[in-house]
């Protein structure tokens, strides 16, 4: 009788190092529970990793000891545990050791969330024996999970790569492999794989040779003044635009903003395109700028909180291009970057005036504005049933500022490495922030945030701050160390009330579990859509805590839902009232004295905004003279911007009495809080009353159309202006001239 041999598996197929006689059946198991290797070769197949042939063919292998990785590669694994820097490309790791990657990889994420670049590891390993050999030694399931470690693993599994790379061919491309294992088989296979890898790199630089070229070509296929009319059709609707935004994952509100940017395009008519990365562990690089300005051939490129220049040669000049800055973010306080702002190029949203008067942005091309909430995202329309009942309570705040004062300052300590003068400095500007927040409410701030960052730097480093060192200290320092005081001083306020009273309090955001102060009223992150909506709706009111602005876009959001937003008040948020008001008030009205060296003294009482400053002031029990007073030399700006800068800015406008829906402290705080929640006719009427303003001056459909109008006035003005045999730049007199035919704009 024959001898009958266990089944083995038929390897004849797999060349070199697959025809290994160590393949040998799996033994069957009593047990019912799955074992390691059954549960991390599920985790695979769902993933996608493995087909079901393969998950089957790995899990009759009998399992041998796997091979030792090699001493340093053990250590360039464990270095993996530090911090991975903001764009660290993937990191290819060559050989599976299951006990060395289930160490490594929860300690490299630990730190991580959902907004932050996390870098991403691919596993490569082909041969099966011993495989299933390292699988069946650690519960890697977590790990495979991860959607940041992509695992290609078995027969097959270079062709899997190489397609995986050619799917994101225009991404950033792995730079590093890293072997575990010296035996020959392992360094064989990293061998082959640097072969796919540079195989694919040739290919996306011979894409990008190709693509850079054809979005050269596309910026140059029209001149200025064909743009310029381009956009006034677009300004009035008798042509579509193609509108290109950039935006990214890794941010909490931007990556929202710019997908209700392209809507609110979308509603005007016009072909509007978003380009993101595809996630948290993805780097857009100039290839996937270039073909997106090929395929779409874009007339306007909107990209959130960069400009042209500091995204190196990815965006061509001669496609007008917007910066829009969302956040004062240190890259702007460069005055090479202002410097470089071609004609093609514009800044919106939050334009700091320091751009123009220290950093040399042309002013002509900038459009202040708010940043926006959209009208199509927030409407009343009730929300179900069960989202309401979710998210039903009295106060309600959402934030990702759950960080305490003490623990941000101790974190900026950390990243600026500061010891020393820094150190010194660090410790001053946060009692300077205590003391920016004690004054908030009747004074404005930057003015004295700005003496307040160089008084301290002079007295501690004995020299004067460097413009941008002056501007980094108070935008990156000051100013979001008095804002996290402000947010959770008042905070505090409102948590106590709710003790009190028995209401329920809400905060929303990442982290709130984890502050002792405030944990038991976390509710965690909230979805930028329907939850948010709810949340805005199901409130009896939503707080906003700002020490740098009312009109905030969650503010908006919130009305524009069909919810009350109230907010703690700062005097800042009368500024553009008052500036809109001696406008208007030196345009229209005749001053009541002047002084020797021409200042100029108005009554209040004498136009529409002056009366409406007052009558602020008064609500809100601020001693007033019933004058504003305007300095030598100061002329109107005139209607266009009392009427299409200002406004959005100016929180009464927007929002309505501002002593119905503000607060100073604890007292005021409860009053209006009370008033809400007890008195629900009320609470629907303001919120009506906000919609109007809001959907007057602060929508991202009002931000589109502003954007499409603002560019027919910019792009190919000097050109224009030449044409006519008008010199560049325009003279005050012709400014005067444009602001004359705007007004007739406006009135039309």
């Amino acid at each position: 009788m024959a001898h009958v041999r266990t089944p083995t598996l038929d390897t004849t197929r797999d060349r070199g190092d697959h025809a290994d006689p160590s393949l040998r059946a799996r033994p069957t198991h009593s047990s019912d529970a799955p074992s390691c290797l059954d549960r991390n070769l599920e985790a695979l197949s769902n993933r996608g990793a493995i087909d079901r042939d393969t998950h089957d063919r790995l899990a009759s292998i009998e399992p041998v000891p796997p091979n030792e990785p090699a001493p340093s590669a053990i250590d360039r694994l464990r270095n993996l545990d530090a911090a991975p820097e903001a764009v660290s490309p993937p990191l290819i790791i060559v050989g599976l050791d299951a006990p060395q990657i289930a160490a490594s990889l929860p300690r490299l994420r630990q730190t991580e969330s959902s907004a932050i670049f996390r870098r991403r590891i691919i596993i490569i390993h082909e041969h099966e024996a011993s495989l299933a050999a390292s699988l069946a030694a650690t519960d890697l399931t977590h790990a495979i999970a991860d959607e940041a470690t992509e695992w290609f693993v078995a027969l097959g599994s270079l062709d899997r790569f190489r397609n995986w790379l050619i799917d994101r061919i225009d991404d950033a491309l792995p730079k590093e492999t890293l072997a575990l294992s010296d035996d020959q088989r392992t360094l064989r296979l990293r061998d082959r794989t640097a072969r796919v890898l540079a195989d694919c790199t040739s290919r996306q630089q011979a894409n990008a040779s190709v693509l850079i070229a054809a979005a050269r070509a596309t910026a140059d296929s029209q001149q200025p003044l064909a743009r310029r009319a381009a956009f006034e059709q677009g300004a009035s609707r008798t042509k579509p635009l193609r509108v290109l935004i950039c935006g990214s994952v890794y941010t909490t509100y931007i990556k929202h903003s710019v997908d209700d940017l392209a809507d609110a395009f979308r509603s005007l008519g016009h072909d509007a395109r978003v380009l993101t990365e595809r996630d948290t562990s993805t780097r857009l690089t100039a290839v996937n700028y270039a073909r997106a300005i090929t395929e779409h051939r874009p007339d306007l490129i909107i990209v959130a909180n960069y400009t042209r220049t500091m995204l190196g040669n990815a965006f061509p000049d001669g496609i007008p291009f917007v910066s829009w800055i969302q956040d004062a973010m240190p890259q702007f306080f460069d005055q090479s970057i202002g410097r470089a702002q071609s004609e093609s190029d514009m800044i919106a949203g939050n334009t700091m005036p320091e751009l123009f008067t220290r950093y040399y942005y042309p002013q002509h091309a900038a459009m202040p504005f708010c940043v926006p909430a959209s009208a199509q995202k927030f409407q009343t329309v009730p929300v179900s049933p069960a989202l309401a009942r979710r998210h039903e309570c009295e106060i309600a705040f959402v934030s990702h500022h759950s960080e305490t004062p003490d623990q941000m300052r101790d974190r900026l300590a950390r990243e600026s490495q500061a010891g020393g003068n820094a150190q010194a400095l660090l410790d001053r500007l946060y009692e300077d922030a205590h003391t920016l927040v004690s004054r908030a409410a009747t004074q404005p701030i930057l003015d004295a945030a700005s003496e307040m960052c160089a008084s301290a730097f002079r007295d501690i480093c004995a020299a004067e701050p460097t413009t941008q060192q002056h501007s980094v200290l108070i935008h990156s320092v000051l100013l979001p160390l008095a804002g996290r005081i402000f947010r959770h001083e008042s905070l505090a306020w409102a948590a106590d009330i709710a003790e009190s009273r028995a209401w329920r309090l809400h905060l929303y955001g990442n982290g709130w579990e984890r502050c002792q102060r405030f944990a038991r009223y976390a509710r965690g992150p909230i979805e930028h859509g329907e939850d948010l909506r709810a949340s805005y709706q199901a409130a009896r009111v939503h707080l906003h805590l700002d020490i740098n602005t009312l009109t905030h876009q969650r503010m908006s959001e919130c009305a524009l839902s069909g919810g009350l937003p109230i907010a703690r008040f700062i005097r800042t948020g009368l500024d553009a009232l008052r500036n809109a008001a001696l406008d208007e008030l030196l345009d229209t009205a005749t001053p009541i004295d002047t002084a020797p060296d021409g200042a100029r003294t108005l009554s209040c009482s004498d136009a529409p905004l002056g009366r409406l400053y007052q009558s602020q002031l008064d609500a809100l029990n601020i001693t007033g003279t019933g004058t504003l007073t305007a300095p030598p030399g100061l002329a109107p700006m005139g209607r266009f911007y009392r009427e299409r800068i200002a406004p959005q800015f100016d929180a009464a406008r927007v929002f309505g009495d501002l002593s119905t829906m503000t607060f100073s402290g604890p007292d005021a705080l409860e009053r209006i809080l009370a008033r809400a929640v007890d008195d629900a006719e009320w609470r629907a009427a303001r919120s009506a009353e906000m919609r109007q303003g809001i959907s007057r001056y602060t929508t991202t459909e009002v931000f589109a159309q502003r954007l499409i109008e603002h560019a027919a006035v910019v792009v190919g003005w000097r050109v224009a202006r030449e044409q006519r045999g008008n010199p560049w730049p325009p003279s005050p007199e012709d400014a005067a001239r444009y602001r004359a035919h705007i007004e007739e704009r406006l009135d039309a």
